[in-house]
């Protein structure tokens, strides 16, 4: 009784917490989308406060400007908005399923099958679906039986399938023109090319010739959020109105390990392919999805 007495207890605090974290958020986005109209009223107050205490304007009216003129500077820089966004669809000839995997895992002769029932139970619980995405060159084996090639061809004719799909989606989707892009900042860890990937991307859409490229890579699972931070930090300190995409991608097909050390096995029962696209801006003409607030 006494547990289930400190169980209730306890998920009446959890849900008081949580009612007061949702409080505070929606105080602060109120706060940011109306500084200026919170500054205004607070200037107002001091000099309402003055006057009733008989003080006259005089007195409380030097701080109540001091207090208003910072806010309406700082509500003078643009916020950063998402317009829309653009996920990769794998063609139907990259699905894979989980026996697949280990089909293709036994089409190389130097993986042993303690590697592959290890895999098989990894897979079981791994929470991803049949029909998850592997590139051509590793499904290749599932036809053939060989073991599945991994060459820098590879990979140039992966990544190209995918960053020519989520860009021309995200056009397509927005409706603007590749010419109108003033920032673009790609991020893939595994695969780091000359020409970089974003010199590919941007000869391929013919982005204008002073838009500014940026290609990250070796930056694991953080690298999307470090990728719109930087984003959002070139828009911050852009005109009015630019325009900037974020790429965030992954290569696989130099990844698919050959042998049996457990912890990079598991790279092949959890990684798949994956990307998408973002267009940011600093100016909401009323086509914006979201507004980012903050980058953790």
């Amino acid at each position: 009784m006494s547990t289930e007495s400190e169980a209730t207890a306890f998920m009446g605090t959890h849900s008081r917490v949580d009612t007061t974290l949702k409080a505070f958020r929606l105080c602060r986005v109120f706060l940011r989308r109306y500084q200026v109209l919170v500054g205004t009223a607070a200037a107002l107050t001091l000099v309402l406060a003055s006057w009733m205490a008989c003080c006259g304007y005089a007195g409380l009216l030097p701080l109540a400007v001091a207090i208003l003129i910072p806010i309406i500077v700082k509500a003078r820089e643009p916020a950063v908005y998402c317009i829309d966004h653009q996920e990769f669809f794998a063609p139907k000839s990259w699905e894979v399923s989980h026996e697949d995997i280990i089909s293709i895992m036994s089409s190389h002769p130097d993986v042993t099958e303690e590697s592959k029932d290890f895999a098989r139970r990894v897979l079981t619980h791994s929470g991803i679906r049949s029909g998850s995405a592997l590139p051509p060159n590793i499904t290749e084996s599932l036809k053939t039986g060989k073991p599945w090639t991994s060459t820098m061809g590879d990979a140039r004719t992966e990544m190209d399938c995918i960053l020519t799909q989520i860009m021309q989606g995200l056009l397509d989707k927005t409706g603007i023109k590749a010419r109108q892009i003033d920032f673009l900042v790609l991020n893939c860890s595994f695969f780091n090319p000359t020409p970089s990937l974003s010199a590919m991307v941007s000869n391929k859409f013919g982005l204008r010739s002073d838009c500014l490229t940026y290609n990250l890579s070796g930056m694991g699972c953080s690298a999307n959020v470090i990728s719109m931070d930087l984003g959002s930090r070139l828009l911050e300190h852009a005109p009015l109105g630019s325009l900037c995409v974020v790429i965030s991608a992954e290569s696989y097909a130099r990844q698919f390990y050959s042998g049996n050390e457990r912890s990079r096995v598991m790279s092949n029962v959890l990684f798949r392919n994956g990307a998408t696209a973002a267009l940011l801006t600093n100016w909401n003409t009323g086509n914006c999805k979201y507004e980012l607030l903050d980058t953790v």
